[in-house]
């Protein structure tokens, strides 16, 4: 294969991957299932689906959040309990929020108790998304 030939394959699979990623305007919401504050029976759940789809590869430790649209949501979470003999698969919930522009959301599991499994969805923070632009009024 001759210089030009692979100079146009790399263009080529440079094209393919940047079609193939999903582009956002400049409004966006976030979720995380990881834990924003320490409190007490409080672990961080896993984020399983978003509208009943699942949301994509895992999160990344650089960026541990999933975009989407703003707007009415369901998302389904699953307690991550370090507590011996915990089933996790057993507890899913699903949480329904408005999601705003511009926010990120941090969904967590509150335990009654450290040794049982009867779990509540919460919404541990909310907080600004740095370099989310909210639309501007036009007159």
């Amino acid at each position: 294969m001759n210089r030009r030939s692979m100079l146009l394959c790399a263009v080529a699979l440079l094209a393919g991957a940047l079609t193939s990623c999903q582009s956002w305007g400049p409004t966006w919401s976030e979720v995380t299932g990881v834990r924003y504050t320490i409190v007490m029976n409080r672990t961080a759940t896993a984020i399983v689906l978003i509208d009943g789809t699942s949301p994509g590869p895992s999160p990344t430790i650089a960026e541990p959040y999933y975009k989407l649209t703003p707007g009415n949501r369901v998302v389904e979470v699953q307690a991550l309990n370090p507590t011996p003999g915990w089933i996790p698969d057993t507890n899913l919930k699903r949480v329904e929020l408005n999601f705003e522009p511009c926010r990120r959301y941090y969904i967590n599991a509150q335990f009654d108790n450290p040794l049982v499994s009867p779990w509540t969805a919460v919404v541990d923070y909310v907080e600004t998304i740095p370099g989310c632009r909210l639309p501007t009024a036009t007159k």
